[in-house]
């Protein structure tokens, strides 16, 4: 869990953020859920004041690489 704002009160709204920003690489954020929660996280940030780099993150390609193919074996046909 990762708070943005604490109702009432600004000082405690800025460290909850601050602090989730600083563990937002720990977190255990899926893939594809990671621009879109720094997305979140940044604006938010940006609307306090605080200045964040942005950065991309693309998703790991989680398609199982084709398995490679064994040699074939030259076969004679032979006509009748």
């Amino acid at each position: 869990m990762l708070p943005l704002f604490v109702n009432g009160d600004a000082q405690k709204s800025l460290n909850a953020l601050k602090t989730s920003l600083h563990r937002f690489y720990s977190a255990k954020i899926p893939d594809c859920e990671k621009q879109r929660v720094f997305d979140t996280l940044r604006g938010a940030a940006l609307a306090l004041g605080i200045a964040v780099e942005r950065r991309t993150f693309a998703p790991k390609n989680e398609a199982t690489p084709p398995a490679e193919q064994a040699p074939t074996v030259p076969v004679e046909v032979r006509n009748p």
